[in-house]
């Protein structure tokens, strides 16, 4: 979180101001709620994994992502940190206030608001060591996911599989409806704003329930593969034009 913090810039926050930014944010949590634990009357053993996610904010390489598949990385950028806010309260409110989840979630949010500081204060040293600000942050999330693989990749079945599908369409229909209604970049509301950063609620689970964690990572495999497939073809597309135009 320090690293995400370190990387958001700081006048990303204007956006929020918005109001098509602001739904894009708000709604999805308002359908995901409801949907999780909806999954949790249906099917128990997943429940808490469904919570953790719908309360987790939007995945944190979305700026990434939007640019990959050709969205406004700024964009999504904005409502990603818009996220993180509104998912702070409400992982509180799901893991309770005491607790080693509710402490790994403090933490993170002041590493996140200490990165930020930080950069906006001294953005040029922060340019200088962006690189090594985003290796690290690949390596404490290579650490998390393996730490969750551990307690979640046995409670693996059907059923996460399709409440992850549930939780994904739900999130990124959120979004992209109400962007479509009041204008704006829809990848990058769907991105930024939609969608759930698995890490984080499958770090979490591991703290309450390893076995928690496998809805998580079923729900990151589907994002990731989505998005890979996506950036794949509009890479193919981008080729054929060349080619077509050379």
């Amino acid at each position: 979180m320090l690293a995400i913090g370190a990387q958001t810039p700081v006048l990303a926050l204007l956006a929020l101001r918005r109001p098509r930014v602001l739904v894009a944010v708000v709604a999805p949590y308002l359908v995901l709620v409801p949907v999780a634990v909806a999954i949790g009357g249906l099917a128990p053993t997943l429940g808490l994994g469904a919570l953790l996610l719908a309360a987790a904010p939007a995945e944190l390489a979305a700026p990434a992502l939007a640019r990959a598949v050709g969205g406004r990385a700024e964009t999504a950028a904005a409502m990603m940190t818009g996220t993180l806010v509104v998912s702070f309260a409400l992982l509180l409110t799901v893991v309770g206030p005491a607790g080693a989840s509710a402490a790994t979630a403090n933490t993170a949010f002041v590493a996140l608001a200490v990165g930020a500081a930080a950069a906006g204060a001294v953005p040029t040293a922060r340019d200088a060591v962006l690189g090594a600000i985003r290796l690290a942050a690949n390596v404490a999330l290579a650490i998390l996911v393996a730490n969750a693989l551990v307690g979640g990749i046995a409670a693996l079945d059907g059923g996460s599989v399709l409440a992850a599908l549930a939780l994904l369409a739900a999130g990124t229909l959120a979004a992209a409806v109400g962007t479509a209604v009041l204008g704006g970049d829809v990848v990058a509301s769907v991105l930024g704003g939609g969608t759930r950063d698995f890490a984080v609620a499958a770090t979490l689970a591991a703290d309450l329930a390893p076995s928690a964690a496998a809805l998580p990572l079923v729900y990151g495999a589907l994002l990731f593969g989505l998005l890979g497939a996506l950036a794949a073809a509009r890479a193919l597309r981008s080729r054929s034009a060349r080619r077509n135009g050379a």
